[in-house]
């Protein structure tokens, strides 16, 4: 979940590990990127497991720039969060289990 700071909430699946700099949205509910510079929040778990990691958009040092994709037919609705979680946390994935860890850095 991507939270901005009047509360608008873009909720959907986050991918990990796409190598590209900005989020990617691709969510029937975002229909245009927020301006430059608006303090946001990514939020990825569930309740007391949950990790926040607070931004800016639209920083090219932070790989925070955010650009909206459109869904095409069959496609999965997503956020995909490109480099921006790796400047904060580290990233383990277990792919037996299917599952990925989070700790800050």
């Amino acid at each position: 979940m991507i939270r901005h700071e009047s509360s608008t909430k873009l909720c959907g699946p986050v991918i990990f590990g796409t190598g590209a700099p900005g989020l990617r949205i691709s969510l029937d509910d975002f229909k245009a990127p927020w301006p430059s510079n608006t303090p946001a929040r990514l939020v990825v778990g569930e309740y007391n497991v949950a990790m926040a990691l607070d931004f800016r958009v639209g920083r090219r040092e932070e790989g925070s720039g955010m650009f909206r994709e459109e869904l095409n037919d069959g496609a999965v609705p997503r956020i995909s969060v490109g480099i921006m979680p790796y400047f904060v946390w580290s990233v383990a994935y277990e792919p037996n289990a299917n599952s990925i860890a989070l700790r800050p850095r």
